[in-house]
């Protein structure tokens, strides 16, 4: 079924976590979007992904008005960079001036916006989509793993915490 057995979290290093803020902490106080690459590791208790390379939106990939979206040739593109480098996908977004975990309920826009391209990440990569939500209030992320399921019965499993590896470590819940 591709689902995660163990606990699930995520990790990024206090340098792309600068990277991807600076990009989607907007000072016009609206939403962001873009994708990058995650590559699993797996211990006998936990699943980690791990975020690695930024793929930013191109020209016309892309546009913010209140809330951001992203054209299916950004999540192609995106999709076949991370398979060409043997990892998976993530989409992550801003939440303008919150401060806490942000999940994405059935539902809600987030979770449609990431049930749209779940499958497609899968069969491009052969891992599920990673969904993350940044608090620009508190710098804290948020992530689900859409490993549960297929077709329009597909479903996240929620990360128990992201991690943010610089010179102290930062977790958010």
């Amino acid at each position: 079924s591709g689902r995660m057995t163990s606990e699930f979290v995520v990790a990024i290093t206090g340098e792309q976590h600068e990277t991807l803020s600076a990009h989607l902490t907007r000072a016009d106080s609206q939403e962001d979007v873009c994708f990058a690459h995650w590559w699993p590791s797996t211990g006998t208790r936990r699943t980690t992904a791990i975020i690695g390379q930024t793929v930013r939106p191109g020209p016309d990939e892309r546009r913010v008005d209140r809330t951001a979206w992203f054209t299916g040739d950004y999540a192609l593109r995106a999709a076949r960079s991370a398979a060409a480098a043997g990892a998976g996908i993530a989409l992550l977004h801003s939440h303008p001036g919150a401060t806490s975990w942000q999940g994405a309920p059935d539902g809600s826009a987030d979770a449609a916006s990431e049930r749209k391209i779940a499958n497609l990440a899968r069969e491009f990569t052969g891992h599920p989509l990673l969904g993350m939500t940044l608090s620009t209030g508190s710098q804290t992320w948020s992530a689900r793993s859409w490993d549960q399921g297929t077709g329009t019965s597909i479903a996240t499993t929620e990360a128990a915490s992201v991690r943010v590896l610089a010179d102290a470590l930062r977790v958010g819940y």
